[in-house]
């Protein structure tokens, strides 16, 4: 028995979507957030990010409608990302980079 395909989506911008489907964007970045958060870690018991999930596909969708374009994309890794040009106690000091690999499958594209 096979595991089912773990999927994770993210809505982007047009100018995003497009350089993912033509291969010069390589990752997606996220803020730092609890929604972020919550999709891309796991937590222990006292609240600290125990480890980064993985996922097989990446899903980004460009629009809301039923025929917004959208691609899959190899999901390679989540990374936390700290940048040292922020404030030490700003929200922003961290993010997550997705790394991404080939596209798999387009619609509507």
């Amino acid at each position: 028995m096979s595991k089912a395909t773990s999927i994770l989506p993210i809505p982007v911008k047009r100018e995003s979507f497009d350089a993912i489907l033509a291969g010069t964007k390589k990752e997606e970045y996220r803020a730092f957030s609890p929604f972020w958060i919550s999709r891309l870690a796991t937590m222990n018991d006292q609240g600290e990010i125990e480890s980064l999930r993985e996922y097989d596909i990446v899903r980004f969708r460009h629009g809301s409608s039923s025929n917004s374009r959208m691609m899959d994309v190899e999901f390679k890794q989540i990374v936390i990302e700290e940048y040292t040009d922020e404030p030490e106690d700003s929200e922003e000091r961290y993010g997550f980079a997705i790394l991404l690999g080939e596209v798999l499958q387009t619609e509507n594209v």
